[in-house]
C-alpha cells in the first residue's frame, strides 16, 4: 500500500471518528512516511486511536461498485446459448459472465422511455446485493476464488474493524443499481432514511457519518436533499466525500460516444468491443447523470471531431449526443443535468478528500465519432478532471457548518477508499 493511500486510510477513519487530523497539502513525505512507519491496522491501532464511541459509518459507493443479482424470464434471447429464465443469480460482477459478453450485455441492457422518463429491462429483474451489509461492496465477485480479482472495499472495511467496528452493526453499505439516476431509484431514498435511523437507535442514539466514493458522493448529496434539515440535526453526524464528481467526468461522456474496452486487452487483442459496450451503457441513466457538466468546465472544444469540423464543449453534450446517433442519451442528459446538486452544500459537517497528480481525460480529438478519438489529459485523479474534484471547496460558504477539503498527491480514483 503506497504512502498516500495509507494516509486517505487514516484520514477516513479518523474524521469517521471525529478527529480533525489531515495531512497537509505541503507535508513533507518524509517526516510523514516516518510517522506512519510503524501504523498498522488491526489491534494496536484500536488501542492507540479509537476513540470511546465509535460513531456508526453508512458507506454510499460508487459506478459499479454495488454488486447486482437478476432473475431472467426471457420470451427470447440473443443467442440460442444464453439464458433465458433463472432464479436469482449474480449479475454484477460474476467475472463468469464474460464468457458470453453479448448474453451479459444484453441481461445489463436498459429501455429508456424519454415520454415518461422512465427506464425499464423487460424480462430481467435485477436488485442490489446486500443493502445494509458490507457484503455486496467488499468484492463485487464475492464467490470464492474471485474475490482478490474483484476488490473494492474489503480494505476498508478491515481498516475500520481495526478501530473496534463491527461490520452489518455500526458499519454499513447502501447498495443499489448504478445503471439508474436518482429519480428512478423508487423507495431507495426513504430505505436508506430509515436505516439510518436503525443505526442511530441501534447505537446508543449516535449520529451517524455518511461516507460517498465516487458516484456514492453525488447519490449521497442527493439523498441529503431528500431529508430535512430536521433529520439531519438529529441523525447525521458528518459527511466524507472520497473522490467525488460533483461536476462529472469527460470519460464518461467519451464511453456514451465511442465506448470502453474497459481495459481488458490481452495481446493486443480487445476482449470487450468498444462500440457494443457504448450501445449499452448509452440508456444507462446514472452513467449519462455522471456526464461532464458546463458549470465547472470551461467553453473550450472538449470533443473535436477533424471530418467535420464539429467542436463539442460541455455546454454541447446534447448536440454531441445527438451526433452520435445517441438520441436516448441526449434526452437522458437533459433531464439528469438539473439532478447536479454537488455546487450546493449537504449542510452538515463535510470531509472532502480528493487527489491530483494524475494524468486525467480532459478532451478528445475524433476522425469521426464512430472512430476512437486521440485523448488529451488534464490533473486530477486518473478518472475525474481536478475541475470537478474542486467543486466541494465551496461548500464552506454555503453552510453554518464547518466544510473542510483534503488534497492527497498522486492516489488515483479507485485507491481512495483502499
Amino acid at each position: 500500500m503506497g504512502f498516500w493511500t495509507t494516509a486517505v486510510l487514516v484520514a477516513v477513519s479518523l474524521a469517521a471518528c471525529g478527529a480533525r487530523t489531515f495531512v497537509a497539502d505541503d507535508a513533507d513525505p518524509e517526516a510523514l512516511a516516518a510517522e506512519l512507519a510503524a501504523f498498522k491496522f488491526g489491534a494496536r491501532f484500536a488501542r492507540e486511536h479509537a476513540p470511546d464511541v465509535l460513531k456508526p459509518v453508512l458507506f454510499f459507493p460508487g459506478l459499479g461498485g454495488s454488486e447486482l443479482e437478476a432473475k431472467l424470464n426471457r420470451s427470447h434471447s440473443v443467442h440460442v446459448y444464453c439464458e433465458k429464465h433463472t432464479d436469482w443469480e449474480l449479475l454484477w460482477l460474476d467475472l463468469t459472465e464474460f464468457a458470453s459478453l453479448d448474453c451479459f450485455f444484453s441481461n445489463l441492457q436498459l429501455v429508456y422511455d424519454s415520454a415518461s422518463d422512465t427506464y425499464s429491462s423487460p424480462g430481467v429483474e435485477v436488485r442490489p446485493v446486500g443493502f445494509g451489509t458490507m457484503d455486496g461492496v467488499n468484492y463485487i465477485d464475492n464467490q470464492r476464488g474471485r474475490r482478490t480479482l474483484t476488490t473494492y472495499l474489503a480494505p476498508l472495511t478491515a481498516a475500520f474493524q481495526g478501530l473496534g467496528y463491527v461490520p452489518g452493526q455500526n458499519l454499513r453499505a447502501v447498495t443499489y443499481d448504478f445503471r439508474l439516476p436518482p429519480t428512478a431509484q423508487g423507495a431507495w431514498f426513504s430505505d436508506v432514511a430509515a436505516l439510518i435511523e436503525t443505526m442511530y437507535h441501534a447505537n446508543n442514539q449516535t449520529k451517524v457519518v455518511l461516507m460517498g466514493h465516487s458516484m456514492g458522493g453525488p447519490m449521497s448529496m442527493f439523498f441529503l436533499s431528500t431529508v430535512s434539515q430536521e433529520f439531519k440535526d438529529l441523525y447525521i453526524d458528518s459527511y466524507v466525500s472520497l473522490a467525488a464528481p460533483f461536476a462529472g467526468a469527460p470519460q464518461i461522456a467519451r464511453t456514451l460516444v465511442s465506448g470502453s474496452n474497459l481495459g481488458l486487452v490481452f495481446f493486443n487483442i480487445s476482449v470487450v468491443n468498444a462500440a457494443k459496450f457504448a450501445a449499452v451503457v448509452r440508456a444507462w441513466g446514472g452513467v449519462v447523470w455522471m456526464s461532464p457538466t458546463p458549470a465547472a468546465f470551461d467553453d473550450d472544444c472538449m470533443f473535436e471531431v477533424t471530418s467535420t469540423g464539429e467542436c463539442f464543449s460541455a455546454a454541447q453534450l446534447v448536440e454531441l449526443f445527438t451526433a452520435a446517433n445517441a438520441s436516448d442519451t441526449a434526452a437522458i442528459y437533459e433531464t439528469t443535468l438539473a439532478l447536479h446538486i454537488g455546487a450546493g452544500a449537504p449542510n452538515v459537517t463535510a470531509y472532502c478528500f480528493i487527489a491530483n497528480g494524475t494524468a486525467t481525460e480532459l478532451s478528445y480529438v475524433y476522425t469521426s465519432l464512430a472512430s476512437q478519438p486521440v485523448i488529451s489529459y488534464g490533473d486530477g485523479d486518473g478518472t475525474v478532471p481536478e475541475q470537478s474534484l474542486r467543486v466541494c471547496e465551496g461548500w464552506g460558504a454555503l453552510q453554518s457548518q464547518p466544510a473542510y477539503t483534503q488534497v492527497f498527491p498522486g492516489v488515483t480514483h479507485s485507491a481512495m477508499p483502499v
